[in-house]
């Protein structure tokens, strides 16, 4: 850390002589809500957060605002349409713990704090337990589940199937490779009987996605009743 700090010093001295100045405009780049980045390896050496610290200050004001229960899961691109102070469309503040705070609010927070904890702990316990070549690659996969939470601290790797879906079977593993005696048991048992409320929160999204598509499908019909109720 030492190292670190004295290089950043150095960095800093020499990118213009000012150190306090080279940092103020880093932090003006840091926090600039216009893209100033674009697609290419440049990108790599840009610390702009491309709009980041703006949705991440709605996401705050929203959660501030319904603190309890948060605005809606799924809803921050519409929730932050009256607050926003630029038109750029985004469906999540890029940070899990602010969107948590945002749509679910304190409830949602507290249940992915303890679902994380839990399975921090779990890992730990089963990586602890195993014999020395299958415990370095149960430390790599948990290294892996590791990367996925920093990551999802500046991006929203929850939204895709393909970035969490093999993280939650990599933690599956990790549990059920750690999993013994009777008390286990009853922890499968739980979450097989969990399953269902699963099932219907994934569901759910699609389900409800299709009245949508039902109740615009009225209107073209000029069936107001039945788009209302579809809405509903």
């Amino acid at each position: 850390v030492g190292a670190v700090v004295a290089l950043l010093a150095v960095v800093l001295a020499a990118s213009g002589g000012n150190p306090v100045a080279a940092a103020r405009d880093r932090v003006r780049d840091f926090t600039n809500p216009a893209s100033t980045t674009g697609t290419g390896p440049d990108r790599y050496g840009d610390i702009n957060l491309n709009s980041r610290w703006t949705w991440w200050q709605e996401a705050w004001e929203l959660f501030a605002d319904q603190p309890l229960g948060g605005v809606g899961a799924g809803t921050f691109a519409v929730a932050r349409r009256p607050i926003r102070t630029n038109t750029t469309y985004a469906v999540s503040p890029h940070n899990l713990v602010l969107q948590s705070l945002a749509e679910t609010g304190v409830v949602g927070f507290l249940l992915l704090t303890a679902a994380v904890l839990a399975a921090a702990i779990s890992i730990a316990r089963t990586t602890a337990r195993l014999q020395e070549r299958e415990a370095a690659a149960a430390s790599a996969l948990a290294v892996g589940t590791l990367a996925y939470g920093v990551h999802a601290l500046i991006d929203y790797d929850w939204d895709f199937v393909a970035l969490t879906a093999p993280v939650m079977v990599v933690v599956g593993v990790l549990l059920a490779r750690g999993a013994t005696g009777r008390r286990s048991r009853l922890w499968m048992a739980a979450a097989l009987a969990a399953g269902p409320v699963l099932l219907f929160s994934l569901a759910a999204p699609w389900v409800a996605d299709r009245y949508v598509i039902d109740a615009y499908a009225a209107i073209d019909r000029r069936e107001p009743r039945a788009a209302l109720d579809n809405a509903d």
